[in-house]
C-alpha cells in the first residue's frame, strides 16, 4: 500500500467518526391497508337481471312441457279412438285366417289319408275299379256320358234299333227325343261311323205321348210320319 493510499483511508475514517449517529430503526412510513373487494353497482344489477331471466325461463320451460304432454295425450287418445275399429277388425281377420289355416291343415291331412290308405289295400283297389267299370257300363247302356250330346239308348247302335212294340221297353225312363230335335238327331245319326254307324237313318221322336218316325224325305229334308207297331227306328237320346 502506498503512502498516498494510506492517507486517503485515514481521512475517510476521520470523517465517519465525526458525523452524527445513524438511527438503527427503520424509517416509519404511511400505514397501507388492503383494498376492499366490494363489487360495483352495475355488476350487481346485471346479476339480478340474469337471475330473473333464469327464473322466467324455468317457468316457461315447465309450462311448455305441461302443454306438450297434454297435447300428446289428447292426440294419442284421438288416434286410438280412430284406430280402435280397425284394430278390432284386424284382430278378427287374423283369427279367421288362423282358423282357415287350421281347417286347411285338417283337410290336407284327411286328403293325404284318403290318397294313401287305398294304396295299402290292393283288394279294395280292385273292388273300386270293378265298381267304376260297372257304373261306366250302366251309363253307356243308358246312353249317358260325360260330354253333352246325342247317344244311342242301350249304349250301342244295335241295342237302340227297335220296332214300335219294343219302344217302351228300350225307351224306359230315358229322356224322350222331342220332334223339334228330329233334324239334329238325324244329322248326328248320319255322322256316326265304324261300329256306331247306323244302317238306316231313322229315329223315334215324340210329340207329347205320341211316338212318330223321324226320317229324311226324298228331297233330303227331315220329316215326320205316323208310326206302326212293326216300324223300326233308332232310340236316340240327348244326354
Amino acid at each position: 500500500m502506498t503512502p498516498k493510499t494510506i492517507r486517503a483511508k485515514g481521512l475517510a475514517l476521520a470523517l465517519l467518526a465525526a458525523s452524527p449517529a445513524v438511527a438503527q430503526t427503520p424509517a416509519e412510513g404511511p400505514d397501507i391497508q388492503p383494498a376492499e373487494t366490494t363489487a360495483p353497482a352495475d355488476d350487481t344489477e346485471t346479476l339480478a337481471a340474469c337471475v330473473a331471466d333464469r327464473d322466467r325461463l324455468a317457468l316457461f320451460t315447465t309450462d311448455l312441457a305441461g302443454r306438450l304432454a297434454e297435447a300428446q295425450s289428447s292426440c294419442t287418445a284421438r288416434i286410438e279412438a280412430r284406430l280402435g275399429p280397425a284394430s278390432e277388425a284386424l284382430t278378427l281377420c287374423k283369427e279367421e285366417v288362423d282358423q282357415h289355416q287350421r281347417t286347411n291343415i285338417t283337410l290336407n291331412d284327411r286328403l293325404l289319408a284318403c290318397e294313401t290308405a287305398p294304396r295299402t289295400d290292393p283288394d279294395r283297389i280292385a273292388a273300386l275299379e270293378a265298381e267304376i267299370a260297372r257304373l261306366n257300363e250302366r251309363l253307356a247302356n243308358a246312353g249317358l256320358g260325360a260330354e253333352p250330346g246325342y247317344g244311342y239308348a242301350g249304349g250301342s247302335v244295335w241295342s237302340s234299333f227297335v220296332a214300335g212294340d219294343e219302344l217302351d221297353r228300350v225307351q224306359g225312363s230315358l229322356p224322350r227325343l222331342d220332334i223339334s230335335a228330329c233334324p239334329a238327331a238325324l244329322d248326328w245319326l248320319a255322322d256316326q261311323g265304324g261300329a256306331d254307324r247306323a244302317i238306316r237313318i231313322v229315329v223315334w221322336a215324340w210329340d207329347g205321348d205320341t211316338s212318330q218316325l223321324c226320317r229324311r224325305n226324298e228331297d233330303g229334308t227331315p220329316g215326320l210320319a205316323p208310326a206302326r207297331p212293326q216300324d223300326e227306328a233308332h232310340v236316340v237320346i240327348f244326354r
